[in-house]
């Protein structure tokens, strides 16, 4: 489960626990701080497809599957993120943002195992995220986003991301990048 932290304690200190760049889940999308990294996790997800040759529509059907067990992984998510509305927008906005941050993490770590291998990615050499520059000057902040309680994903989702990504249903690839990262 991810948690939100209580109050009580995020009083004491409130920047201790908020994203400096980063939002991942529903907690803090639409953070206007952290808008100017939705670019970038757009590019990430338009890369991802491109590479894996597979469509959009994919990696949605995957991820509706386990809609529920992700959005029971929230606790107080609220509803205007639930599938039980009316018309079930919620549902929606919160399949999308599930997707579009799950890649963007997938592509992250993808790109500090390459860099960390000097292979080349294939993005290009000047990306303020994903180049070598990025990786090592970015990526440490989006990493002390990811540790943040209310800031994560479930792991759920990232297995499926890779099935789909791979055509292969094994959790390994996944911990490799995990174990790499």
């Amino acid at each position: 489960c991810i948690y939100r932290v209580p109050a009580c304690i995020k009083d004491l200190k409130p920047k201790a626990y908020k994203p400096q760049v980063v939002s991942l889940g529903p907690f803090h999308h639409g953070d206007p701080e952290l808008l100017p990294m939705e670019e970038h996790k757009r590019r990430a997800l338009r890369h991802l497809l491109r590479r894996a040759k597979r469509p959009l529509e994919d990696f949605v059907a995957a991820v509706e599957e386990i809609a529920e067990p992700l959005e029971s992984a929230y606790l107080d998510i609220g509803a205007e993120w639930r599938g039980a509305g009316a018309d079930g927008g919620g549902r929606e906005r919160f399949l999308e943002v599930m997707i579009v941050d799950g890649c963007f993490l997938l592509e992250v770590m993808r790109a500090t195992v390459l860099d960390w291998k000097n292979t080349a990615a294939d993005y290009a050499p000047n990306d303020p995220i994903f180049s070598h520059h990025g990786v090592l000057y970015m990526v440490p902040y989006i990493r002390r986003d990811m540790l943040m309680l209310e800031n994560q994903l479930p792991l759920i989702l990232l297995e499926k991301l890779v099935a789909v990504e791979t055509g292969k249903p094994t959790v390994w690839y996944t911990f490799f990048f995990f174990l790499s990262f």
